[in-house]
């Protein structure tokens, strides 16, 4: 409302549109819709807000106030659609109907009705204020309902992926056993040798236990003599000290135990296939 032809228009507007039923609102209009589909006040044009505000502004005035339409005041008619503006631009104006009809509903406890048939501003900026706490009530529910959603989704990905990961490996195997192409243990994620594993498909043994440990060694020295500078250095010889007094319990001696295991594994399938 920042000139006065625009404000005249606007008062216009108000007063000789007052047939109630053109701005009745339908059913499936409801407050979801007005919360999360309707355009928010600050982002609606001038001509956007003044036909919308006057819809909603007659409703909730004739229709849950109960004021008639020609004894509204200009002055409060104007600060309204000023109040709404300035202080309420996150929500949307089809948003000012739905606060008035949780109140009018007792959802909300503020008293709509005009005093001496007058609509007031301060009945306008309580009943928003009120209808903002309930609506952020909304929004925290419709949040966790969000969050919960999107945790199933989350996990019905992860056991989907499980699966095809899981029947992946096993062809994997399988064709491994009748076609041996690996160059190398490196050659074998430790993904697909801990499931391998894990689902006894190739049995543990010691020896090849004892192997991974020296070659976890080995990784660990050539760490050592790669290394650049000081930090690097240190790290790589706190990698072998780990290794040396954990030995088999250590996490790189198991990763490579298991992948070593199906390597092997396989090689001697492939030995004894020919």
């Amino acid at each position: 409302m920042t000139t006065q032809t625009q404000q005249q228009n606007f008062l216009e507007l108000i007063y000789k549109t007052r047939t109630i039923s053109n701005f009745l609102v339908k059913p499936k209009e409801e407050l979801v819709k007005a919360v999360f589909y309707c355009k928010k006040v600050k982002d609606l044009s001038e001509d956007e807000f003044v036909t919308k505000f006057t819809k909603e502004f007659i409703v909730i005035t004739e229709l849950y106030c109960g004021v008639d339409g020609n004894r509204l005041s200009q002055f409060s008619v104007l600060e309204c659609a000023k109040q709404f503006k300035e202080h309420f631009p996150n929500l949307s104006v089809e948003e000012i109907r739905e606060a008035y009809s949780l109140a009018s509903r007792k959802e909300i406890d503020v008293d709509i009705n005009a005093y001496f048939g007058k609509f007031t501003v301060s009945t306008f900026n309580t009943v928003l204020t009120e209808y903002v706490k309930y609506r952020q009530r909304i929004l925290s529910a419709v949040r966790e309902l969000e969050k919960a959603d999107h945790e199933e989704i989350e996990r019905r990905k992860s056991e989907e992926y499980k699966k095809v990961f899981e029947q992946d490996s096993v062809n994997w195997f399988n064709s491994q056993k009748e076609n041996f192409t690996l160059k190398s243990l490196h050659d074998i994620t430790f993904g697909q040798a801990k499931f391998i594993i894990e689902s006894n498909l190739v049995e543990h043994d010691d020896k090849v236990k004892a192997k991974a440990v020296i070659l976890a060694e080995v990784d660990a020295k050539n760490k050592m003599l790669k290394a650049s500078d000081k930090s690097s250095y240190k790290k790589a010889n706190d990698f072998i000290s780990e290794i040396a007094s954990q030995k088999d319990n250590h996490h790189h001696v198991n990763a490579i135990y298991f992948k070593l295991l199906v390597y092997e594994f396989l090689r001697k399938c492939n030995v004894n296939n020919s």
